[in-house]
């Protein structure tokens, strides 16, 4: 687990209850369930037509496997299935494997230095130079439409709209923080902020390597919100250009890539609550978020005790990642939230849906 190889095709396997029943009675039967629904089955693989091997965490991780569904042979390293032969490990795995698709969880100490590794650049990455530059340019009465210049590393036109600006390296020192990911050979990433003095958001492209960012001449439309303006030669779909090895970790940290590439030069944050400082890993920092706030409590309940990302290998051949983060809701629901892509084998990224898992009302109005 956890490289880029190829993995053999998934399968739906279905062990009789009797049979759990008979090894383990009801009780390991319910706290097997228990830990499948509390997501603590790590990663699953099919390593054969027949077989199972998956990650458990109990009181420490434990590796458990499944040979035959006929007449099924069990193996978990834990104390308790070396004094009775089976343990509620064993039937989380049976679990997990009826739903027929290998997975692998990503671990709390990984998450966490990813998180702290981008939050370390975010006040040099993410602020929109428009204000400044605006604030500037109005001291100087240069702010009618068509007027040019320079600002430091950046240079700006202000259109009907609002300011354009160009230059600087955001995205390529947001893109150096995530070690997995590459550009595709041949190419480099650059972008486009807008501001208008009451929001702003930045409008990532690709382009050859030995091509120069464009100057933007369209005095009536802006690049963030009206893209078929853009110069020729740049291409802002932007997923397909990020490569990587094709591991569990490669694919979480593309998907979390994307958002923060999005993120950059947010100005203003009504139209989207993502912040990486919001993604939650267990229940009790849910808990911890929310104590103060009226939620249900089924909700709360039920939410499973650990909520690491999950990288889940489809049968079509392609890659969903999910996660949960919790959201301040800026203009939007407040809640616990657990979206989720669907990585395509081309490199394309489809943002499905965002699942609303404690809903905990409307939130701030900016």
């Amino acid at each position: 687990m956890g490289t880029g190889k190829k993995r053999p095709k998934n399968k739906k396997l279905r062990i009789k209850t009797g049979v759990l029943l008979d090894l383990g009675g009801i009780k390991k039967q319910e706290r097997g369930k228990q830990y499948l629904d509390d997501g603590r089955v790590l990663a699953l693989e099919f390593s054969g037509a027949d077989a199972v091997k998956a990650s458990v965490l109990g009181e420490k991780k434990y590796s458990v496997t499944i040979t035959g569904w006929d007449a099924p042979k069990f193996r978990c390293l834990c104390p308790s299935f070396e004094n009775d032969g089976f343990c509620k490990h064993c039937v989380a795995v049976a679990l997990a494997a009826e739903q027929g698709v290998a997975f692998e969880t990503i671990s709390k100490t990984y998450v966490r230095r990813l998180v702290g590794g981008i939050n370390s650049i975010k006040n040099t990455v993410m602020p929109n130079p428009g204000c400044e530059i605006a604030h500037t340019s109005n001291e100087m009465g240069v702010a009618e439409t068509g007027a040019v210049g320079t600002h430091g590393e950046y240079q700006y036109r202000q259109t009907e709209k609002g300011l354009v600006i160009w230059g600087g390296s955001a995205a390529k020192s947001l893109l150096g923080k995530f070690v997995l990911l590459r550009l595709k050979d041949g190419f480099r990433i650059d972008g486009y902020y807008f501001y208008d003095g009451m929001g702003g958001n930045f409008r990532p492209v690709v382009m050859p390597a030995d091509m120069d960012l464009p100057d933007w001449t369209d005095d009536s439309r802006n690049p963030v919100f009206e893209p078929e303006a853009m110069p020729d030669g740049l291409d802002i779909e932007i997923a397909s250009y990020i490569i990587h090895d094709h591991t569990p970790k490669s694919y979480f940290q593309k998907s979390i890539f994307l958002r923060e590439l999005e993120d950059i030069g947010a100005f203003w944050h009504g139209c989207s609550d993502w912040h990486i400082k919001g993604i939650v890993l267990e229940k009790s920092e849910v808990y911890d978020a929310i104590k103060s706030e009226k939620y249900g409590f089924t909700e709360f309940k039920n939410t499973p005790e650990f909520l690491f990302p999950k990288v889940s290998f489809l049968a079509d051949d392609s890659v969903e990642v999910s996660f949960f983060f919790l959201s301040g809701g800026l203009g939007t629901t407040s809640g616990l939230f657990k979206p989720t892509d669907i990585h395509q084998p081309g490199g394309i990224v489809q943002f499905g849906k965002r699942e609303c898992i404690i809903d905990m009302g409307p939130g701030p109005i900016p």
